[in-house]
């Protein structure tokens, strides 16, 4: 080989450790990734989401052997397109392809890596970073309540908001609940801020207090006949959150904000019972991500005939420990493991099936 011309375009530092070459073979470093190997860092990435790391180039004539190292295992899993998964991961690139490697980071701030590249008349190796960034795990944090209307009164008499009811959980097991935003707007959830309350440091694993009072900002005053939203947003430590929104409607002439029932008579013995309330179906599909062990679990085929589905359970290999809640969670499991769903309704029945991963 009379010469070697190696590209490396890592966002970091845009250059390699070392190369090794023939003797009097001239070296020349190119830019991103047009040198023969061809090496462009991506991200920033989100924390739990599985992200492009790094795109490879192989822009020479021969097939190339790639390996990709996280220098701390524990900061991530990596991916690349043919099923491979872990802490290294070792693939081939033929001459004119492209692959990314992807990244699940694990952990949030800068995350190193070390790549080797070689053929039968090339080596190279070098290190490269990327930025992982706090981001959120659908079912890590649930709101439980408020999540109906009627649990968020906009008090005109007293010029205060109340939430009725509040239970918010940290729900993937790490007891890292980390603050509760209360936020109030005029004219609906796209309205004027008119309230707002913080709570921080609650109960690491429940914030369950008997009611929230919220005070309208100085100069407010609640009025009448005027809808008012509410969104409560839990987050945890590592940047998981979840929110609900909720609306009341003051009346029209004053007072408080919760309309005053019409008496009615004594139902007599011939009047019709109300309905029972019926049972949820629970139903779910799982999806497996290549050759990996993360599953993404849905439930979203499952239904409520009468009300709405408020909890979903899952318990991997059926063991009678909940291991995940939330309608949709990504699960580390083996291909044909058990799974049950319990999902239960807002009148407090449950269901439940059991399905093998794919």
């Amino acid at each position: 080989m009379a010469a070697a011309s190696l590209g490396i375009g890592l966002n970091s530092t845009g250059a390699f450790s070392f190369v090794t070459v023939p003797r009097n073979s001239n070296v020349n470093v190119a830019t991103d990734g047009n040198g023969i190997v061809g090496i462009v860092g991506q991200g920033p990435v989100q924390k739990n989401q599985r992200e492009a790391m790094v795109q490879f180039t192989n822009n020479g004539t021969e097939q190339i052997t790639i390996t990709v190292d996280l220098d701390t295992d524990s900061e991530g899993t990596l991916y690349d397109n043919e099923g491979g998964s872990g802490s290294v991961v070792t693939f081939t690139l033929a001459a004119g392809n492209s692959q990314f490697i992807d990244i699940e980071a694990a952990v949030t701030g800068t995350i190193t890596y070390s790549v080797g590249v070689s053929s039968s008349s090339l080596s190279l190796d070098t290190t490269g970073t990327v930025e992982s960034e706090a981001g959120n795990v659908k079912g890590a944090v649930r709101i439980q309540q408020p999540n109906k209307d009627q649990d968020f009164t906009a008090d005109e008499s007293a010029n205060e908001f109340v939430v009725d009811k509040v239970d918010i959980r940290d729900d993937d097991g790490d007891n890292d609940l980390d603050r509760i935003e209360f936020r109030v707007r005029e004219g609906g959830s796209a309205g004027t801020l008119v309230g707002a309350k913080d709570i921080t440091n609650p109960p690491s694993n429940r914030y369950n207090p008997n009611s929230v009072t919220i005070q309208p900002d100085p100069g407010h005053t609640i009025k009448s006949s005027t809808t008012y939203a509410l969104t409560v947003t839990g987050y945890d430590a590592d940047g998981n959150f979840a929110s609900e929104t909720v609306e009341d409607t003051t009346s029209g002439g004053g007072g408080t904000a919760t309309p005053t029932e019409t008496p009615t008579a004594t139902p007599t013995e011939t009047s019709t019972a109300t309905p029972s309330n019926q049972a949820p179906t629970a139903d779910f599909t799982s999806n497996r991500k290549g050759n990996s062990q993360n599953v993404d679990l849905d439930a979203s085929p499952s239904s409520d005939p009468d009300g709405s589905i408020v909890s979903y359970e899952w318990d991997v290999n059926t063991d009678g420990s909940i291991d995940y809640t939330g309608q949709t969670v990504r699960a580390k499991i083996s291909s044909g493991t058990p799974v049950e769903l319990i999902v239960t309704d807002d009148g407090g029945k449950t269901d439940s099936v059991t399905k093998n991963s794919n």
